[in-house]
């Protein structure tokens, strides 16, 4: 009797997915034994063998079954035979999915430069792909990404774009997508690596996992000046004859914090204002400014971060009027190492107050018999700082006062030696009384003085008082001899004794007489000699 299978095939259980051939499936199984014609019954004499072979049976999935069911027939010399089914049932385990090489696995994404039209709105995105296999015919496969680290920028979206059922290859897709915005604080050419661990899971507990990295690289971002709270980028200031000083904060930032920003001033000045007269030199104006601050490598604001300082030094601007402004706009800059600049006019407005006129002694002459007028103009040497004041006087009086004077101007002001007449606008006019005694009797080069104070004023009020000085020179007066009369008596008084300079004169106080020259007779010329000796006459001598 032999054994052998039948040429047939069952095939049942719940998978119903693809399957070998029932060729294949029949090659899987094999049968051997027999009785020899000495037996009449064997224990175990029939062996059966499975064997898949190079069938796996992955198709299958957790718990599928395949229910095969082969026939194994014995026949003997004469036809009889009989026939025994086995069935090999079959269950499918899990077959974890496998993520095949290749694919794309990484991405890149760039800040736009500074003030691009887009910048801090445009969503940078980038994106790849893998594929995936899973031997069971019917797992379908989900994906979920985990970062590797924590504060990653923008999001991870991985998604499934093709399933793996049916045998077919899955495609799964990743994006990344991040807001411009997200990337200020970076640095040009600063980077920053995120990576990703993708995870495709068959929800049987079969997972495969993959890396994906992106890469993130900053632009420059300039660095910008702000004017916050407890900030100030304009000071007014008044004129008042002492150096003017101010000083104010600004505040500054730099999204790229890695960046060391400077604050310095810009080598410029720009003046404005109503004021037209002579200022300080550019190069002077500018030294009155200065800056100072900026951000560390580790700072990306800073409130009040800016200190800038005005200071006019030795010069206070007396030169403007009352209610005359200048304006200097001064530029404030910060820089960072890459280029970046940002500015900032900081703009001082200086007021001017009217500066009191100083008035100047003035001093003039005459001289006696000679000259007898002098003229002139008071205001000539007197200053006021505030170009564009006029100046008048307001009062002239006789002598120095020391005090203001409010009236006798375009008056004849008496003085001691003669008369002085002021006008308003400072000119003036002195008449001596050459024929007062207290001239006259001057001597040769005597010297005296006439001195009257008086009140000036500009055009904003303000006053200043001082003298004008009129020096007398005196002349020399020629002395007045006057006949002298005396008498003697013949036989009786024949001798007169005198003195010829009691009776004469000499206005010029002060002045000593002598006799130098005598003679006989008169004819009204001088005479010289013959003093202190005998002259005789036509009756003695």
């Amino acid at each position: 009797v032999n054994a052998t299978e039948v040429d047939s095939i069952t095939k049942g259980g719940t998978y119903t997915g693809t399957l070998p051939t029932d060729a294949e499936l029949k090659a899987m199984f094999t049968v051997s034994g027999n009785l020899d014609a000495t037996e009449t019954d064997k224990t175990s004499g029939i062996t059966w063998n499975f064997n898949s072979g190079s069938h796996y049976f992955d198709g299958m999935a957790a718990g599928e079954t395949l229910i095969l069911t082969y026939t194994v027939q014995v026949t003997d010399p004469h036809g009889a035979t009989d026939a025994h089914d086995v069935v090999i049932t079959i269950t499918g385990t899990n077959d974890a999915p496998t993520i095949i090489a290749g694919g794309v696995l990484t991405g890149s994404a760039t800040e736009l430069v500074d003030k691009h039209a887009d910048e801090n709105t445009l969503d940078h995105t980038t994106s790849g792909y893998f594929d995936v296999t899973d031997a069971d015919l019917t797992d379908a496969v989900s994906v979920s990404a985990t970062p590797q680290g924590v504060g990653y920028l923008g999001t991870f979206t991985p998604f499934v774009d093709t399933q793996t059922t049916g045998g077919a290859t899955g495609k799964i897709t990743w994006e990344f997508k991040v807001n411009d915005s997200a990337l200020d604080h970076l640095a040009k050419g600063e980077t920053v690596t995120q990576l990703y661990d993708v995870t495709v899971d068959d929800g049987k507990g079969g997972t495969d996992t993959v890396t994906v990295t992106v890469t993130i690289t900053g632009t420059n971002d300039a660095p910008e000046i702000h004017v916050r709270a407890g900030d100030s980028d304009a000071e007014s200031l008044t004129e008042s004859n002492i150096a003017l000083t101010a000083t104010g904060k600004l505040s500054l930032s730099d999204v790229d914090i890695i960046d060391v920003v400077n604050a310095t001033k810009v080598d410029s000045i720009a003046k404005g204002g109503t004021y037209t007269g002579t200022l300080p030199t550019d190069t002077d104006l500018k030294a009155m400014f200065s800056v100072t601050g900026g951000l560390t490598n580790t700072e990306s604001d800073k409130d009040n971060g800016i200190t800038w300082t005005f200071n006019s030094g030795s010069h206070l601007f007396s030169e403007l009027a009352a209610g005359e402004t200048l304006i200097l706009t001064y530029t404030v800059q910060v820089t960072d190492p890459h280029g970046g600049i940002d500015t900032k006019d900081v703009v001082i407005t200086i007021t001017g107050t009217n500066d009191a006129p100083i008035a100047v002694a003035d001093v003039d002459n005459v001289k006696e018999d000679v000259t007898v007028q002098a003229t002139g103009n008071v205001l000539t040497n007197d200053t006021d700082i505030d170009a564009g004041d006029t100046k008048e006087v307001i009062g002239v009086t006789a002598g120095d006062t020391g005090t203001e004077v409010s009236v006798g101007v375009g008056s004849n002001i008496t003085g001691t030696y003669g008369t002085l007449v002021v006008n308003a606008d400072g000119t003036y006019t002195y008449d001596l009384d050459n024929s007062a005694v207290n001239v006259q009797e001057l001597l040769e080069g005597q010297k005296v003085y006439d001195v009257f104070t008086y009140t000036m004023q500009d055009s904003e009020g303000a006053k200043s008082t001082t003298t004008i000085t009129i020096t007398i020179e005196g002349t020399n007066d020629i002395p007045v001899a006057v006949a002298d009369i005396d008498g003697v008596k013949e036989d009786d008084t024949v001798q007169a004794t005198g003195n010829v300079l009691l009776n004469d004169t000499d206005v010029d106080a002060g002045d000593t007489k002598e006799v130098i020259g005598v003679k006989a007779g008169y004819d009204g010329s001088d005479v010289s000699g013959n003093v202190a000796t005998s002259v005789d006459g036509t009756y003695g001598s």
